[in-house]
């Protein structure tokens, strides 16, 4: 498997990223805990306010665009951020027209490391990257 920018979680954000993404011809690849692709849209919002036919067809729009969804893939548990990094296939590319993060050094794959939980999770409400005045980001 190859890919240009992985996402992980399908839901609002996580889908709303992959529209955008795609746009600028990248190849994006969304990891799933779940059995379907959706989140909160699916399990939040009821079926009378927000009929899982629209969900649907919003993801299968993404497919169709070539956006491969791995579900029932828990990051953390089948494997880490890391190794996504390292190991799987994830080949930075630049993209015209979009901003590109440099792929991460040996030293910033160690800090990251250290920033997982023992289950191989980052917790969520922790910021991980932040912007530095020049413009470019960094892992905490």
């Amino acid at each position: 498997m190859e890919f240009d920018v992985v996402i992980v979680g399908a839901g609002p954000a996580g889908l709303a990223c992959t529209g955008d993404l795609i746009k600028h011809g990248l190849d994006v690849t969304v990891f799933e805990a779940l059995h379907v692709a959706g989140g909160v849209l699916k399990y939040g919002i009821p079926e009378f306010r927000l009929p899982d036919q629209i969900i649907d067809r919003e993801v299968d729009a993404l497919r169709q665009q070539g956006v491969q969804f791995e579900l029932d893939t828990v990051v953390g548990k089948l494997f880490t951020i890391p190794q996504v990094l390292s190991e799987m296939g994830f080949r930075p590319r630049l993209a015209e027209n979009i901003d590109v993060l440099d792929p991460p050094t040996e030293e910033q794959l160690e800090i990251l490391r250290t920033k997982l939980d023992v289950d191989g999770r980052f917790s969520s409400s922790e910021k991980m990257v932040q912007r530095t005045e020049n413009g470019k980001y960094e892992l905490l």
